[in-house]
């Protein structure tokens, strides 16, 4: 039997993160990996959609190259080698996580992994034994019940990865994360994309107002949108037919291709939760507190199966505060500051509380808005679609919320999410100096104008 410090189950953001930090404390640790090394989001989600996505933004600025005065032949996308070179990213990240298991001395084992005992991990017939358990299996596509999901060219956020050939046409199921940034990236290569969403707008989880700019820019670029929509069946085969009713009204969208993308659900089958006295619901994931810690005193989990906010960064997070409490002590992970990044053309960003949010918890609020076609850099790089929007208590000028979409918002970001960490005011964001020309300076002016002192734009907060 083989004894470690640490069992880590799940190779991905929070399970080879936490390896890792486990390691640098000087613990033995084993990494045990029923796929890839990197999960979901290096082989299936983050890695592979963003070098999809940053194909679909160059193909886009190639088509606009006459604007800046460059005269090209004709352009042509090879879809063949957009998916070869997304493999060969993901690949590349993947050898590089093999180095570090190698580097840290953390064993990795590959196979399906069993709990048969609050410190005892079956694997491949081997007992593997540790002070501490860290379940940090991921999560999968969620499960629909729908006639016809199951029909050839009906695909999910995994098995669309795996196109040979660019889709004609593409109904899309599901107007969240997922499915506008895949609408993004196939309508920017060329394929016909018609949305299908069960709310009263796309990104029901964003800023209602980003939400509807969004929205608005997606239809401009010829992108169906079918909002209130509830889908009844899918039919055919080539082309499928999609049937929904919006409100009572019913129609149908005939496509080459549908994906599926109604989200994700944790995935933890197979472990023995209920023989260790886990407590987890089938929807919800593995109950944990605010140190990651189960219902067992040595099992932990982190990441997508604790069914909480199911982002890359937010399961590294959580795995380096569960590891944190295990050999040292436990730092709470402040998720009032978690950052929302979504990949659609244009890019959405954001963190903390929605205008809507706000309100509904009786927050008296400052909203400050600048637009990015008055921003100098923006308007060099011919990019001068979007916005910044900035919330803050009227009271002290806390910044509270901060939301975005523009070109590099994912990048801009990071200012707003220190913002609130840190409890910064308006004033003080304001009088922190920003490099100009450059596209960090919107939020300089929106700051300036939670007071009404903006510069380059007329308009102050309300």
């Amino acid at each position: 039997m083989a004894s470690y410090d640490l069992i880590v189950i799940g190779g991905g953001p929070a399970g080879y993160v936490a390896a890792i930090r486990a390691a640098r404390y000087g613990k033995k640790v084993a990494l045990i990996e029923r796929e890839k090394l990197g999960g979901t989001c290096l082989n299936w989600g983050c890695i592979p959609t963003k070098a999809m996505h940053r194909t679909a933004y160059l193909f886009s600025q190639l088509q606009q190259l006459a604007h800046f005065g460059i005269q090209v032949g004709q352009i042509e996308l090879d879809f063949q080698r957009v998916m070869a070179r997304k493999s060969e990213v993901a690949a590349a990240l993947g050898k590089g996580i093999q180095q570090l298991m190698q580097a840290n001395k953390i064993e990795v084992y590959h196979g399906t992994a069993e709990l048969i005992g609050n410190r005892e991990v079956l694997i491949n017939g081997l007992v593997l034994q540790a002070s501490y358990i860290l379940i940090a299996t991921g999560s999968k596509a969620a499960e629909i019940s729908l006639p016809g999901a199951s029909l050839p060219n009906v695909l999910n956020s995994n098995s669309i990865l795996e196109l040979s050939r660019l889709p004609a046409s593409i109904a899309i199921i599901g107007g969240g994360v997922i499915g506008i940034e895949f609408a993004s990236i196939f309508a920017a290569f060329g394929t016909k994309v018609a949305v299908i969403e069960m709310s009263e707008r796309i990104l029901p989880e964003m800023d209602e107002e980003i939400s509807k700019r969004l929205a608005g820019m997606l239809k401009r670029k010829g992108i169906d949108l079918y909002t209130s929509a509830k889908v009844g069946a899918i039919r055919g085969a080539s082309p499928l037919m999609v049937d929904f009713v919006v409100r009572v009204e019913p129609k149908t969208v005939s496509a080459t291709h549908v994906l599926l993308a109604t989200g994700r659900s944790p995935e933890f089958g197979g472990l023995n939760l209920d023989e260790q006295g886990i407590r987890y619901d089938t929807k919800r994931g593995i109950a944990v507190d605010a140190c990651m810690q189960t219902s067992s005193e040595a099992i932990y989990a982190a990441g997508d199966v604790t069914g909480g906010i199911m982002l890359a960064h937010v399961a590294s997070h959580e795995a380096l505060v569960a590891v944190d409490h295990m050999f040292g002590e436990c730092e709470r992970l402040p998720y009032e500051a978690v950052p929302a990044c979504i990949f659609s053309l244009p890019e959405i960003a954001m963190v903390g509380l929605t205008e809507q949010a706000a309100k509904e918890r009786g927050i008296d609020i400052a909203v400050s808005k600048f637009p990015f076609a008055a921003n100098g850099k923006a308007l060099v790089m011919g990019e001068p679609e979007g916005l910044v929007k900035m919330i803050a208590r009227k009271q002290d000028h806390v910044i509270i919320g901060v939301h975005m979409i523009g070109s590099h918002a994912t990048d801009l970001i990071q200012e707003g999410v220190l913002a609130i960490k840190m409890g910064l005011t308006s004033e003080q964001l304001a009088a922190t100096i920003h490099p100009h020309p450059t596209m960090i300076e919107v939020l300089h002016e929106a700051a300036l104008g939670i007071h009404g002192q903006m510069i380059h734009y007329a308009t102050g907060s309300k």
